[in-house]
């Protein structure tokens, strides 16, 4: 039980400096070697954001009220990392595949760095969502301190996701597409660009068992309404998903063996 939740978190601080190193990789290689460069960090969810705009406002006639814009487009760069994340997961192992199987490259550095790149491309969007927020006149209050318990909570969450995925992604070399259409069910089956009110109460139970029905709702409370998150449900999910990252690190780990005949 000691090696499980210690050793993810010595390996982490011990390659530390090839996580940085493969992070400042994917920045260049995905962002700075395109045309427009780091503006597709705010491009791409402001077009995203656009159509749910479109979607909720216009068809449905769904309001979160007079920061409708600002919160569409939060929740659009929250489950970007998310998302993204996910998806990288089943080829991830694959795409190191020569480097794996010719050298003792380590695992979890390849989980930590895909999961931290696409957070550091959330966290120059989420400066930008609190100009936006400001400049339309929401009031930020003590309760931006919560802020770093989301961020950490969808961390370990992510982290749990995508050591599962990856490990299986080298079993079932079609899971990516798979995964791709449950991503898509998975974000409109959460109260992101719609509130948790429209859920009938008879479902309400079933709804909760999606974290995102308390992930989304929180950050709306902190950032445009000022109060504080359900902080009970918080630390139910966070007993959930840390125990679930650090044993999924811990047997990504100790599978290398097994992926040796996958690879």
């Amino acid at each position: 039980m000691r090696n499980s939740f210690v050793s993810p978190i010595i390996e982490f601080f011990k390659y530390r400096e090839l996580i940085w190193y493969q992070v400042k990789a994917e920045f260049k290689q995905k962002h700075f070697q395109k045309a427009l460069g780091p503006l597709w960090w705010f491009l791409e969810p402001l077009l995203m954001s656009t159509v749910f705009v479109f979607f909720t406002t216009i068809l449905f006639k769904q309001t979160f009220g007079e920061h409708q814009v600002i919160i569409i487009i939060m929740v659009t760069l929250i489950w970007r990392w998310f998302s993204r994340s996910l998806e990288n997961a089943p080829g991830l192992l694959l795409s190191f595949q020569t480097e794996l199987k010719r050298t003792n490259l380590p695992l979890l550095p390849l989980i930590f760095s895909n999961v931290i790149t696409e957070l550091m491309f959330f966290g120059f969007g989420l400066l930008v969502i609190i100009g936006g927020a400001l400049v339309s006149g929401v009031h930020v209050t003590e309760n931006i301190a919560y802020l770093p318990l989301l961020v950490l909570l969808q961390f370990f969450m992510t982290i749990s996701l995508v050591t599962f995925f990856a490990k299986y992604g080298l079993l079932f070399r079609d899971l990516g597409q798979i995964l791709w259409m449950f991503i898509q069910v998975w974000f409109f089956a959460s109260p992101g660009i719609y509130s948790e009110n429209l859920v009938p109460v008879n479902w309400q139970w079933l709804y909760q068992i999606n974290p995102f029905a308390t992930i989304f709702p929180a950050w709306r409370n902190i950032l445009i309404y000022g109060t504080p998150p359900n902080l009970i449900n918080i630390g139910i999910w966070f007993a959930v998903f840390v125990p679930l990252a650090l044993l999924g690190l811990r047997a990504l780990q100790k599978g290398r063996g097994e992926f040796y005949k996958r690879l």
